[in-house]
């Protein structure tokens, strides 16, 4: 079982794997497939319901692939907000001892 936009055939021939044997879920951030969680080798094959929990799994990976991605670059932009907070406050400071 796999999903078309995977490519299984490839991945069969890339892990020497046909069949039932091999099952891949697309790995997306929005419309964008950043890459795949597959598993290999269950000797009775997957059904549908290793499907549905593969794609779970997936959709956990997608949400917490997205938070990471959106938070670094919130939390390097706080972190230059701080540093220019603490810059103009020791400024302020250094003024108000010349006055």
């Amino acid at each position: 079982m796999c999903w078309p936009s995977i490519g299984c055939s490839l991945l069969g021939h890339v892990f020497g794997i046909t069949g039932p044997r091999l099952l891949g879920v697309p790995l997306q951030l929005g419309t964008e497939v950043i890459g795949m969680i597959g598993v290999a080798n269950k000797q009775k094959g997957y059904g549908r319901e290793d499907g549905r929990l593969l794609s779970t799994f997936a959709n956990q990976s997608r949400v917490h692939l997205s938070e990471n991605t959106v938070k670094s670059p919130i939390q390097e932009i706080l972190r230059r907000l701080e540093a220019r907070n603490r810059v103009q406050a020791a400024v302020r400071a250094t003024k108000e001892r010349r006055v």
